[in-house]
């Protein structure tokens, strides 16, 4: 009776969000949906429906590459920086906000990051590129990580770290 009720359910929720599963393309007859999670390999897995393969959402490896969202850089207007701070603030998402990350001016800033199951470490790359402004200050960034696995993380970046549990 427990199946018969969660298949509504699971339909339900695709007619709410409108979106509904595609194909993969891989030519296995998986399908995928928008809340898929990216695996190490860039491929989509959470979305499948054949439930004999239960690798995960961060496929076998145990890798994950979560999404950044809404990266923001600016001078700071701080002489010493607050530490490294995240907040898991909805289900599988984090917001994090670092001072002093770097010097420079009004770069294009973009951010990496990868989860690991294994060892329950984040870890955030940052670029910083095409800074063609003509002024120097301590420059602070801000993101949000999306398609975190829910469980306790030590999110690494730059020279910094700190612990966050994610919903």
């Amino acid at each position: 009776m427990h199946a018969r009720l969660s298949v509504p359910v699971l339909i339900m929720l695709m007619a709410c969000t409108g979106d509904r599963p595609r194909d993969d393309g891989d030519g296995t007859g998986h399908t995928v949906d928008s809340g898929a999670f990216l695996t190490d390999a860039g491929s989509t897995d959470a979305g499948s429906t054949d439930s004999g393969t239960s690798a995960g959402p961060c496929g076998e490896s145990g890798i994950c590459d979560l999404v950044v969202t809404n990266t923001q850089v600016v001078c700071s207007d701080h002489k010493v920086p607050v530490p490294l701070a995240a907040t898991s603030t909805a289900p599988g998402t984090i917001d994090v906000v670092q001072e002093h990350v770097a010097q420079g001016c009004c770069p294009v800033f973009s951010a990496t990051a990868q989860a690991s199951l294994r060892t329950m470490n984040i870890d955030v790359s940052y670029d910083f590129s095409k800074d063609d402004c003509d002024c120097n200050c301590d420059l602070d960034v801000s993101y949000t990580l999306t398609q975190v696995p829910s469980d306790a993380f030590d999110l690494h970046a730059g020279d910094e770290s700190v612990s966050v549990t994610v919903l």
